[in-house]
């Protein structure tokens, strides 16, 4: 019989190591920078024989799930509040909540590949970027990365976030081309609640407009339709890109418009844990119902079990 185990590490002045737990909820979101955990503990939990929590905000956290001795990293970052009530929580955010108040230097960047941007700003070493990005000559007026941040995501539709892998935190850049299907889930087998919807046909549509001003005033322009008329306006504006700069940018983009055959959610049993933009498949009575993007992830472990809560993203062509 599989037994569910955890391993809840903190690190500061002091470590504390726990194999025990009330609950846990871990939520890892595409739509959000940073990911969330809150642990809920005992409130007279002893520490050192003290019931005195020592633990501080900052403290490093990492904490695995699984089941007996299988155990995987399900999240890593730093704790930011603590409340000791009827129960101890404890909320905390992943590695970004660091990473996007490190200072760096505001001016322009140019002439400067956006990988090679990015890798010298953050100074990570576990980094990942999606290779067809291309933003031109880029102005950062803020001090902290979460301004850089910020205005990649405003200004360019690029998220900064951090993803676990292979026990690892790695820093990306834009949605990742993903060959790999991470779980293949039957519907009617492998799915504890079913929150799909089938949608039937496509009900919007997009003009995706790509502009690019060159330092002579110069316009470069391409258009794209997705979907059916009336069509929304949706505008991205660069700084000397060429004409196939701006279609390897249309085209990266335009995937994120495409119809999906279901959205909404499903809740699986804890496993193997899947990530935001992970590749997931589903089945029907033995029938391939597409391959899709993870869009959210919440991962709950406790008194009530091991559960995944999969949100649907764009279906993969």
């Amino acid at each position: 019989m599989l037994v569910l185990n955890c391993r809840i590490e903190f690190k500061g002045k002091q470590s504390w190591t726990l194999n025990f737990v009330k609950n846990i909820i871990i939520e890892r979101n595409a739509d959000s920078m940073m990911d969330w955990c809150e642990i809920e503990l005992p409130s007279k939990v002893k520490w050192d024989q003290k019931r005195d929590c020592p633990l501080k905000r900052e403290d490093k956290v990492s904490v695995w799930l699984g089941y007996g001795e299988e155990l995987e990293l399900a999240f890593s970052g730093y704790v930011i509040n603590i409340y000791n009530l009827e129960t101890l929580k404890i909320f905390c955010g992943n590695e970004m909540y660091k990473l996007q108040r490190k200072e760096m230097e505001r001016g322009s960047h140019k002439s400067e590949s956006f990988k090679s941007l990015c890798k010298r700003l953050t100074g990570e070493n576990n980094i990942r970027i999606d290779e067809n990005i291309s933003i031109g000559d880029f102005y950062e007026n803020g001090t902290t990365l979460g301004s850089f941040f910020d205005n990649l995501l405003k200004r360019h539709y690029i998220r900064a976030y951090f993803i676990i892998e292979s026990g690892k935190s790695i820093l990306c850049f834009g949605r990742l081309e993903n060959s790999h299907i991470k779980a293949v889930y039957d519907i009617e087998r492998n799915v504890i609640k079913n929150g799909l919807t089938r949608n039937r046909a496509i009900q919007e549509g997009f003009e995706l407009n790509f502009v690019s001003i060159s330092n002579t005033n110069e316009k470069t322009q391409v258009i794209n339709y997705i979907g059916v008329p009336p069509y929304t306006k949706k505008i991205f504006r660069y700084r000397n890109l060429s004409q196939r700069e701006l279609e390897n940018e249309l085209n990266r983009k335009a995937k994120e418009y495409y119809f999906r055959t279901y959205s909404g959610t499903i809740t699986v049993f804890g496993g193997k844990l899947i990530e935001k933009y992970d590749l997931i498949g589903l089945k029907e009575n033995g029938e391939k119902r597409g391959v899709y993007y993870v869009q959210k992830n919440v991962i709950t472990f406790g008194l009530n079990g091991y559960r995944q809560t999969i949100t649907l993203g764009n279906e993969k062509k």
